[in-house]
């Protein structure tokens, strides 16, 4: 084949009109939220919101949240362990960062924490501190 012949290979190739079908195949689709969807994010932003106001009251404390507050992170976290499970889950990678800049480590539960004798007592002077018991 002479060089003419390549050439006129590629004008051809560019002259072409666009095939839908498989040019939408190297394309990504962007992905429809549903109306559904849209308030899922609306609710979880909120509650994110809150709980980034819960962490700056309460500073460094370990203590959770009451209420609906700590259902929400507890949700959190089973949806947390569900995607590490690599079952279907509404958790992301970007939220586990989000979480991570309010200081919430998500992939805590209650039956896998382990707190040093010492971290223990620091919670606890924190805790006698803000609310002037122990009770």
């Amino acid at each position: 084949a002479s060089d003419e012949d390549s050439a006129s290979d590629e004008n051809s190739a560019s002259d072409e009109k666009p095939n839908k079908k498989t040019d939408s195949v190297n394309t990504p689709k962007k992905k429809k939220v549903t109306k559904r969807e849209g308030q899922l994010k609306q609710n979880w932003e909120r509650r994110y919101t809150e709980l980034k106001q819960f962490k700056e009251e309460h500073g460094k404390q370990t203590m959770l949240p009451e209420g609906a507050l700590r259902n929400w992170l507890n949700r959190q976290r089973t949806e947390y362990r569900n995607m590490v499970a690599g079952k279907r889950s509404r958790m992301t990678v970007l939220k586990i960062q989000r979480f991570a800049v309010v200081g919430v480590r998500i992939e805590e539960t209650k039956g896998n924490v382990t707190y040093s004798w010492k971290e223990r007592q620091q919670q606890l002077q924190e805790y006698r501190t803000t609310h002037g018991h122990l009770k």
